[in-house]
């Protein structure tokens, strides 16, 4: 049984005289969970930061007055990390319009915001729909307009995607896009948009829905049939507010449960961070529930050298939006992982010795779900910031 400890935007920010050193330490550093303990105890701390951490654990009514009032009154560099935040939060929970109107910045990913409606979900009680692991892919089935599609599960994904194939198979009308995503192999790929004016999944029916529709030849796609091309991201599983995965084959949706313990999950931008412990020492993690092999970053080979001396040097194949590249790591037998008080095994850990996204600099690894797997029982409670493994 492991034991629970507390832990933790891409943003730089400028050091006031009037702030901590140890609070800017801990935002510069994207620890969230230390730095919203360190609040606790320093009411006077900057608007910025407390902001930055209501934002980061969706306390959205709060971060928007904290946030609001550094863009009024902050510095230029202030109110430009608050502008980050708050477009972040809205970004990722759907409500594109207000995430375009906090700039007058004409990037392609900003002219794609203004052009989407913002998505919406109608009042749903829980509801328990079929799912399965395929592929180290979590699926289950919805419909777009009553056309029948079976997604997966992506919360490291910025918005929804599917194929140029679906996109048609489904009758979505495909715009271009001057934007380009990300991927895990650092390399930027262009996409078109297209948005969904209904998503049915059970008894849950969002509207205005946006996908990213990427080309055919993805690798995110390789192998995959038509009816599997296709993933839903964040936007739409915070609006879902909690997904409980059990093995036996159902997907429950929507039944958020209160929670006594603190929450070991918050949002660094647009990414999902859980907290997991190591050797009784807190790590924060990315959580992605779409990549297929969990890895380890370079701030684990930093900081624990000694677990690399049992390990051998190889070459992991990262394959993403993207395209394919082979990062050099170091391949380590096992390494066990508490995640939501369940004891994990990453066997063998892939601990890459390289940087490949940008939150790679911050955080110790890429939660998958192979590791995640590992539990009959998974929850993920957006609503509650949980994620619990039984």
């Amino acid at each position: 049984m492991c034991r629970r400890f507390l832990s933790g935007l891409l943003f730089s920010v400028a050091l006031w005289a009037q702030a901590s050193p140890d609070l800017k330490q801990l935002y510069d550093r994207h620890e969230w969970f230390l730095l919203r303990d360190a609040l606790t105890r320093d009411p006077s701390a900057p608007a910025l930061y407390r902001g930055a951490v209501a934002a980061a654990f969706n306390n959205v009514a709060e971060a928007q007055q904290l946030l609001k009032a550094v863009m009024d009154k902050g510095s230029d560099s202030e109110a430009d990390d608050a502008n980050k935040w708050l477009m972040y939060l809205y970004v990722r929970t759907g409500q594109y319009q207000k995430a375009a109107a906090l700039t007058d910045d004409d990037t392609g990913m900003v002219r794609m915001l203004r052009q989407l409606p913002d998505q919406s979900i109608n009042d749903f009680a829980p509801i328990t729909v079929p799912a399965k692991i395929s592929n180290r892919q979590l699926f289950f089935p919805a419909s777009i307009s009553g056309k029948p599609i079976e997604f997966f599960l992506d919360s490291d994904a910025n918005f929804s995607f599917m194929s140029e194939a679906q996109a048609r198979n489904l009758g979505l009308a495909v715009h271009d896009s001057a934007a380009s995503v990300h991927g895990v192999t650092g390399k930027d790929t262009a996409f078109r948009v297209a948005v969904a004016d209904q998503l049915a999944i059970g008894a849950a029916q969002l509207t205005h829905v946006a996908f990213l529709v990427l080309p055919d030849s993805s690798e995110v796609f390789r192998s995959a049939p038509l009816s599997r091309q296709g993933a839903l991201g964040i936007p739409v599983l915070t609006a879902l507010r909690s997904i409980r995965f059990v093995k036996q084959g159902t997907l429950e949706i929507g039944a958020t449960r209160a929670q006594n313990d603190t929450p070991n999950l918050c949002f660094d931008g647009f990414d999902p961070v859980a907290r997991v412990d190591f050797e009784q020492r807190p790590l924060p993690v990315v959580l992605d529930t779409g990549a297929q092999v969990t890895e380890i970053w370079p701030s684990f080979a930093n900081q624990f050298p000694e677990c690399l001396k049992s390990g051998k040097n190889s070459s992991k194949l990262e394959n993403g939006f993207g395209g394919r590249a082979h990062i050099p790591e170091r391949l380590v037998p096992d390494l066990t992982l508490c995640i939501g008080g369940f004891d994990t095994h990453v066997h063998p850990a892939h601990v890459l010795l390289a940087q490949t996204v940008p939150a790679s600099d911050w955080y110790y690894g890429r939660l998958g779900l192979d590791v995640l797997s590992q539990a009959d029982d998974i929850t993920i409670d957006f609503a509650s910031l949980r994620v619990t493994l039984r």
